[in-house]
Parts: structure tokens; C-alpha cells; sequence
């Protein structure tokens, strides 16, 4: 899909999704939220099946050269903010809809992903050249963290997420950059 026509479908399903919400605010219409929020969740879609379609594709040119980029990682923060998203919007809809859930239940995911997104544009925007600090800052917080030489506090986190996410045989897309690693 053309850059051109991404963006117009976000627009396309942001205006849609702004028209369902001024109906159903005006109490015009009796719908379920699950109903007014069908356009948010489209757009979040079609972002994760792209980024998870990029994800495949830059874990190709990696297998082939044997190494492992930041993009994949900056890919695999995008799919994980997705989901984020679309879990809040789903909390959202069932707090609106008078379930009984929390209100900082709710916007919880929100609030991770907005501190995972101030990390990393703090790192971006210390480090805007590909120089060796950046790399070492990068391998520093990932690298590193699997091979438990330093990052005493992130090691135990990782490796759990390794055990969790190896009885899914998620991490296969990650065992080839990262040999070192050993539990």
C-alpha cells in the first residue's frame, strides 16, 4: 500500500469514526461503543498486519546477513504499541458500556505505552546520529541484557519474557541475532 493511499485511509476512518462518535454522543442512536470504535480498530489493524509484514521482512535480510538491527526491535515496539492501543480502546468500550472496571484499569496500557514511547524518544533524540553511542547505549539495554554480563535489573525481566515467549516459539525471531544467550 502507497504512502498516499495509507494516509488517506487513516483520515477516511478517523473522520468515519468522529461522525459514529457524534451520533452516538448526541444520543441519537442506542449503539454499543463496540460499535462507534469498528473504524479505530480497522486502522489499528491494517498498522499491525504492516508492521508485522515489515517485521518478517527485515527478519529476512537479518537471517541472511547474520546480524540484528534496531529496526527490528523499532518494528516490535510499533507492534506492541498497537496492541497497547487497542487494548485501552477495548477497556474503554466496556468502561463506557458500565461494566465495572476501574478507571485507571482502563488507561493503564496507555500509560505503559506512553512511558515506553518517552524512552524511546529520549533515546532518539540524545543519540540522532548512528554513532557508537548509540550502539552502545542500544546494546547496553538489549544485547547485554541477554547475555547477563551487566543490567542487573533488566536481565531477570528478559529472561522471563525469553521462557514466556519460547513456549509460544515466538523467539525464534530473535534466537539467531542473540546466540549468546543461556538460561
Amino acid at each position: 500500500m502507497a504512502v498516499m493511499h495509507r494516509a488517506l485511509l487513516a483520515w477516511f476512518l478517523c473522520l468515519i469514526f468522529l461522525i459514529l462518535l457524534v451520533i452516538r454522543l448526541d444520543q441519537r442512536t442506542t449503539w454499543n461503543w463496540f460499535v462507534v470504535f469498528i473504524p479505530i480498530w480497522v486502522l489499528d489493524f491494517v498498522v499491525l498486519i504492516h508492521s508485522i509484514f515489515s517485521i518478517i521482512h527485515i527478519y529476512k535480510i537479518e537471517l541472511c546477513f547474520r546480524v540484528c538491527s534496531r529496526a527490528l526491535f523499532w518494528k516490535i515496539y510499533t507492534v506492541v504499541t498497537v496492541i497497547l492501543t487497542m487494548v485501552t480502546q477495548v477497556l474503554l468500550c466496556l468502561k463506557l458500556s458500565s461494566w465495572n472496571v476501574p478507571l485507571y484499569a482502563v488507561f493503564l496500557p496507555l500509560w505503559i505505552m506512553l512511558v515506553v514511547g518517552l524512552v524511546r524518544m529520549t533515546i532518539i533524540l540524545c543519540f540522532p546520529t548512528t554513532g557508537s553511542a548509540v550502539s552502545s547505549l542500544f546494546n547496553l539495554l538489549i544485547i547485554d541484557a541477554f547475555s547477563r554480563r551487566s543490567v542487573p535489573v533488566a536481565a531477570p525481566i528478559v529472561r522471563a519474557l525469553y521462557h514466556f515467549l519460547s513456549k509460544f516459539n515466538a523467539m525464534t525471531l530473535i534466537s539467531d541475532c542473540l546466540p549468546r544467550f543461556q538460561c
